[in-house]
């Protein structure tokens, strides 16, 4: 299956929102011990998980794990056409979870989604008037919320040719929505994320080809341009041209050369002008989300390793002085993180720069593995990482160096890790059980197979 974007299979799975309920936990790999927690100190002022809607509701684990990883920030996407009481009670609960235990929390708005799930045309009045009711609504319920975030597109956008007039509508609303924010939540930050901003030229417009992508980036420029743009407005930029492979893909395709954004000179130009939040959301490459992803809905999601990946996006976004770093993770239907491997290799490499991958990866192998096998479960998660699906799907001229200290074929990996012995008390809060993390890389070398 190919994801074009990351949104869909979320507004589906919760059927539109409407009679969306949080799940009962079901917590079969229960870690064997507890360790003490603490937050280590990161270069980013904000690093947080992104929490698509889940089948399961975050347990203390989940924090536990991510506060060790140096996550401060737990980011909490509003789906559903219609906000209701029903729905909004259910996301107010994971947010004061998310505050009690310790983390700002980041709220997540789409903006003009229409009645059937999809962007309209932004000058139709009476559609926006009700979208802009349901973000109050939303604001109104949510407004202990540490920031409020509103999403440019997927969904959202118009389905009629605007042209770069889009971007005016667009800024449009995000002052009008800026302006119930202040009302409703006078506490909270406001910030913008320019995914898919491209789609207020048209929803038409494919993310299968260089015109998106290009798009994104002269649009968000635009915004950005825009003397509208506050101090007070926080800016989210996706990197997509920076890391994704599809994009990458489609611009190696037309023979051309992405366009950065941000560049250093979008960066500097915003904090000239006060803003204070600058912020990447490399959304996809922790979940590996991309094309050549196997899905959700199919059995076990896969254990995998993007840590080259992960430093490199990290090494960018603090080059360019970003303050803030989203990313997304999920938990699968059994409560279980499913790409815990790449969320402590953010979280590491946001806290050093000098950090190498075999240096993540040998680190977590060692809360997993006993002292004697950690090495060889390292050098199976390298061979696990050379033979991702994030790495199939990255065009080779720009894909990174692979590990070269890996095990020649997949059997030869199973075999390893068969004499892997599980680690009994990790010094680390994992939020599995190691043996059931182990279980997972067979699945995985299995699949490779």
């Amino acid at each position: 299956m190919r994801f074009c974007l990351l949104l869909m299979l979320s507004v589906f799975t919760l059927a539109c929102g409407k009679t969306a309920k949080v799940p009962a936990n079901t917590t079969p790999e229960e870690p064997d011990t507890k360790a003490p927690v603490v937050r280590p100190k990161t270069d980013f002022e904000y690093l947080g998980v992104y929490l698509w809607p889940s089948w399961s509701r975050e347990i203390q684990r989940d924090y536990d794990y991510w506060k060790a990883c140096g996550y401060n920030t737990v980011s909490i996407l509003i789906a559903g056409e219609i906000a209701t009481e029903e729905l909004l009670t259910v996301y107010h609960a994971r947010m004061r979870d998310a505050q009690h235990a310790g983390f700002k929390v980041e709220i997540v708005v789409f903006s003009n989604m229409g009645p059937n799930g999809q962007g309209f045309d932004p000058r139709d009045a009476v559609l926006m008037e009700k979208r802009l009711k349901d973000i109050e609504l939303i604001v109104t319920r949510m407004a202990a919320a540490d920031v409020i975030t509103l999403f440019a597109g997927d969904p959202g956008g118009t389905p009629v040719k605007l042209g770069e007039a889009g971007v005016d509508h667009f800024m449009d609303m995000v002052m009008t929505v800026k302006e119930i924010v202040q009302r409703k939540a006078p506490k909270a930050l406001y910030n913008v994320n320019t995914w898919a901003i491209a789609h207020w030229d048209d929803v038409h417009i494919s993310p299968f080809t260089v015109e998106f992508w290009d798009k994104e980036t002269s649009f968000s420029r635009k915004l950005l341009a825009n003397s509208k743009w506050a101090a007070d407005i926080g800016m989210i930029y996706p990197m997509h041209n920076y890391y994704r492979s599809l994009a990458l893909n489609e611009y190696v395709k037309a023979g051309k050369t992405p366009d950065l954004f941000p560049a250093q000179a979008d960066v500097d130009a915003l904090e000239g002008r006060g803003v204070q939040r600058q912020w990447a959301w490399p959304y996809f490459l922790i979940d590996e989300v991309d094309d050549g992803y196997t899905g959700y809905l199919v059995g076990t999601h896969y254990t995998q390793s993007e840590a080259r990946y992960i430093g490199d996006v990290a090494r960018k976004a603090r080059g360019l002085k970003l303050n803030g770093m989203i990313v997304n993770t999920s938990i699968d239907k059994d409560g279980i993180q499913t790409e815990a491997l790449n969320v402590y290799a953010m979280g590491r490499f946001s806290q050093d720069a000098s950090l190498t991958a075999e240096k993540v990866i040998a680190e977590f192998a060692g809360f997993v593995a006993d002292s004697k096998t950690a090495p060889v479960l390292a050098k199976v998660l390298r061979f696990v990482e050379n033979h991702s699906t994030w790495e199939a799907s990255m065009p080779q001229a720009h894909r990174l160096a692979p590990f070269t200290d890996v095990y020649p074929n997949p059997q030869a990996a199973l075999e390893a890790l068969a004499t892997v012995q599980a680690n009994v008390k990790p010094a680390f809060p994992l939020p599995f059980a190691p043996r059931g993390f182990l279980e997972r890389v067979k699945a995985r070398l299995l699949a490779i197979k």
